[in-house]
């Protein structure tokens, strides 16, 4: 892909030299048909382009808001294109500016992060370092380190405000209070609750140790809504295997009461499942209810290059 993009670019280069509309292109050199060649070759790699733009812009317009499309205006589309095409291309050091001024802007200025960008301040901190003498590679994953570990509090930050947003819906509220009356009735007709919340009703306690969260479990389950409806499910009798640690809390918390051999029904709150963000069936703040069967858990094998110890040793 890489390989394609250079080779479009570098023809770009070549064909914005030839459409500079600052200057006429001087075609002295050039026989008639060399000329109508090159016409060709220009009004085709246009329309290859601009095929290819369309159609990215269509792809596109399916993650921007309404109010991105309503203002993204073709025309001044044409002119950013036109200001690049139309630059002397001589001036690589320009051009190299634009392009990474571009993706730039396309991984990063471009997005709700949820706190202020300050263009000024992201050129002079470019700036800063790009005209230094030498970058050593130490200095390059320095720098990437503290960017990737910043990136992640803006991306739980952004996350925790759009959960807090996403409970405020009518939707979620409405989810909310279902929940609770649902694990309400679920207590008085005799189910137990943990101390986080989960309701349970143990049908078979199993036999040997229970599920720890270190655990590597084979089990069976029926994921289903208040109503009843089911949303997930293990396929026939056969059991699908997990890492404990892996799953919502509420569900971890469900297999840790059992032991091998174990079934319970478990009633797990929308904060211990998947909280405010909508999965597919799952609405925003839904409790979900699960049938599961705890039918082995996977030991753990030991190093092959450690000895077994010798027992009495």
């Amino acid at each position: 892909m890489k390989k394609v993009l250079s080779a479009v670019c570098a023809t770009a280069l070549l064909l914005a030299s030839a459409c500079s509309s600052d200057k006429k292109t001087d075609n002295s050199n050039f026989s008639a048909e060399e000329i109508a060649l090159g016409d060709s070759l220009t009004i085709s790699f246009g329309h290859m382009q601009a095929a290819q733009s369309a159609m990215q812009f269509n792809r596109y317009k399916m993650m921007m808001t309404e109010d991105q499309i309503k203002n993204f205006d073709k025309n001044q589309f044409i002119k950013g294109l036109e200001l690049i095409l139309s630059t002397d291309t001589a001036n690589i050091a320009f051009l190299n500016g634009v392009q990474q001024g571009l993706q730039m802007y396309g991984i990063f200025m471009d997005k709700n992060l949820g706190v202020p960008v300050d263009a000024k301040q992201l050129i002079k901190a470019f700036a800063d370092v790009y005209n230094t003498d030498s970058i050593s590679q130490e200095q390059a994953m320095t720098f990437s380190a503290d960017f990737d570990a910043i990136l992640t509090k803006v991306r739980a930050n952004a996350e925790a405000k759009a959960e807090a947003a996403a409970r405020e819906t009518p939707e979620a509220k409405e989810n909310i209070a279902k929940g609770e009356k649902y694990i309400s009735d679920r207590i008085a007709e005799g189910f137990q609750k943990t101390k986080s919340g989960v309701a349970y009703k143990i049908n078979n306690p199993g036999e040997g140790r229970k599920v720890t969260e270190d655990d590597v479990v084979k089990m069976t389950y029926v994921g289903k809504h208040l109503n009843g409806d089911i949303f997930d499910q293990t396929v026939g009798d056969a059991p699908t295997q997990s890492a404990v640690a892996s799953l919502v809390p509420g569900f971890r918390e469900g297999l840790c009461l059992l032991a091998k051999g174990g079934s319970a029904t478990i009633v797990i709150p929308a904060d211990l499942a998947y909280g405010a963000k909508e999965r597919g069936p799952i609405k925003p703040m839904e409790t979900l209810v699960f049938e599961i069967t705890v039918n082995d858990i996977v030991e753990k094998e030991a190093p092959a290059d450690v000895a077994p110890a010798t027992p009495g040793k």
